[in-house]
């Protein structure tokens, strides 16, 4: 209700003015402005992948390392504080490393790989964009 009443205020007060010519250029800086804008937008965007896909990166290779130590650093230190003690322990160490190695080789390629495709489809939308704008 008050917004009609204020459109209808501002077409009486305006009603009799002159209009007036646009400022030479006016128009060059609104787009320089506009892009300006999206350019700044698309950065935005371009640091969020980015960020996004280190945080992806780091979380993978922080990952990689915790399983590899929690794989062999327990049993190495059961097998290093008591050895020959726990005979089973050591037979454990050795089945799990000579078994499981390629285990964990097949995890850290798997992880690389998924860490691969992140960034190729976070790096192809920022790459064709670039692409269009120039």
């Amino acid at each position: 209700m008050l917004d009609k009443d204020l459109d209808t205020r501002m077409e009486q007060a305006l009603r009799d003015e002159p209009l007036r010519p646009v400022p030479a250029g006016l128009f060059m800086r609104i787009q320089r402005h506009v892009r300006l804008l999206a350019m700044a937008q698309q950065e935005r965007q371009a640091f969020r992948a980015r960020a996004t896909l280190a945080v992806a990166c780091a979380l993978a290779l922080i990952l990689a390392a915790g399983i590899q130590f929690w794989r062999t650093a327990p049993l190495d230190w059961a097998g290093r504080r008591f050895p020959g003690a726990w005979g089973y322990v050591d037979y454990l160490r050795l089945d799990w490393t000579n078994t499981n190695a390629g285990v964990t080789l097949a995890l850290v390629a798997v992880m690389a790989s998924i860490a691969c495709s992140i960034l190729v489809a976070l790096a192809v939308p920022a790459i064709a964009a670039k692409g269009r704008k120039s």
